[in-house]
């Protein structure tokens, strides 16, 4: 079972209330391909020609067996979770591909419908010729080694499908391991889950770990409205699902990070920021953005919201001060030497730490205890009533290198 975590301010009456959703996708089947904290290998796997196979791919958080502790490898896979296996198993979670063509018997709400389209979108599966995909039919060898080939990205020759197919996956290694099957002659068989374990984890490497949720996945959901408040990481042009201009941001919101639109033909209202501008205040209505604000003084038209840390005068990062002292959920700053004082941070604070990954800036979520003395820090109050419940903190001996990083950060092309 998949979770996707919301951190989410919502307004009403006035009232603006912290909403922590979890959003559960339905449990179906594909069940057994979600990481979890299961041991390996599984009970049914041991003496098989599948164990090897499973357990790798286990380890690896791209498989996973049932509640009961089985795997059932000889139990059919359906489409729907094939798409989904093979996202996990070579698909970029930081990719974000729009199919333009849409199968018209996979419902947005299907649990494979992010999976199914973002194969689509990359090519690996193309659907049948009435325009449905059959997420619940059972897949064959020729048609799971097709998605495979595919996904690796395999010569094929001038051989016709499926020959062309199955020749590039047996010069890979795929099919040296396979139980009871022989091809081309069983290519039309339905694929067992063992002996696709086996396609696999054998030949051409996957996935050093599960990739997770698709990029799509992590989309805003279309029935929110309300107001967020997190890190914009990275912006920049994209196109939403039918085709049309928009920007994209990438939004941490506590420990999650969620792509977000605009509406449609939106510019400059992400306005080149980035982690070092601090908490962002997105406006989201049916799950588009149409309002991003920086939050430097009070939101609301309230002295209780907003950034409660003053202005630093001694520092190149003018809204950071330096953290003198830090004793429990107290932290004592100060912004200049005639102006300090001591903040109570909310048990649930949510704190993120700025720095650089590879030469750009990046932005993790920490915990409280994890904010040091010397750190230059922003704390804001989002939930009202003064409660401190946002923190920033850059490194000092990042903090140049960080400021001179916000100016030249660029802004990336997320299409």
């Amino acid at each position: 079972m998949n979770t996707i975590k919301k951190v989410f301010f919502h307004t009403f009456a006035g009232v603006t209330a912290l909403l922590l959703c979890l959003i559960l996708t339905a449990l179906s089947p594909a069940a057994c391909f979600t990481a979890s904290a299961q041991s390996v290998p599984m009970s049914d796997i041991s003496g098989t020609p599948f164990y090897g196979a499973v357990t790798q791919l286990a380890e690896a958080e791209i498989i996973n067996g049932y509640p009961d502790g089985s795997f059932r490898p000889y139990n059919c896979l359906s489409r729907g979770e094939a798409a989904a296996l093979i996202y996990r198993a070579y698909g970029n979670p930081d990719l974000a591909l729009y199919s333009s063509y849409y199968f018209h018997d996979i419902p947005s709400a299907l649990w494979s419908f992010p999976y199914i389209d973002y194969c689509s979108a990359a090519g690996i599966v193309n659907g049948y010729p009435d325009g449905s995909f059959r997420a619940e039919a059972q897949v064959t060898y020729n048609e799971i080694i097709t998605m495979i080939v595919r996904a690796r990205g395999l010569d094929t020759g001038s051989l016709s499908w499926p020959d062309g197919y199955i020749e590039a996956a047996r010069s890979d290694g795929m099919l040296n391991s396979l139980d009871a099957v022989s091809l081309p002659s069983d290519g039309d068989r339905a694929a067992n889950r063992g002996n696709t374990a086996i396609l696999i984890a054998s030949g051409s490497q996957y996935n050093e770990h599960s990739a997770g949720l698709p990029a799509e996945d992590r989309l805003a959901d279309p029935d929110m409205n309300g107001i967020c408040f997190g890190l914009i990481t990275s912006s920049g042009n994209s196109y939403d699902k039918l085709g049309y201009s928009c920007e994209k941001a990438r939004f941490l919101m506590g420990g999650t990070s969620y792509d977000v639109l605009t509406k449609p033909f939106s510019s400059g209202l992400f306005a080149g920021y980035n982690p070092a501008h601090g908490l962002i205040r997105l406006q989201i209505e049916n799950g588009r953005v149409v309002r991003a604000d920086r939050i430097t003084a009070a939101w609301g038209g309230s002295s209780s919201t907003g950034l409660l840390t003053p202005a630093a005068s001694n520092s190149e990062m003018t809204e950071f001060c330096r953290v003198t002292e830090t004793a429990g959920s107290s932290i004592s700053y100060q912004a200049s030497p005639s102006q300090s004082g001591t903040i109570e941070m909310d048990s649930r604070a949510v704190c993120y730490e700025i720095g650089l990954k590879n030469g750009k800036l990046s932005a993790s979520r920490i915990t409280l205890p994890e904010v040091r003395e010397g750190d230059m820090t922003a704390i804001y109050s989002v939930a009202g009533k003064g409660q401190a419940d946002v923190l920033i903190t850059v490194h000092p001996a990042n903090a140049s290198d960080v400021l001179h990083a916000s100016e030249d950060q660029n802004v990336m092309y997320m299409g």
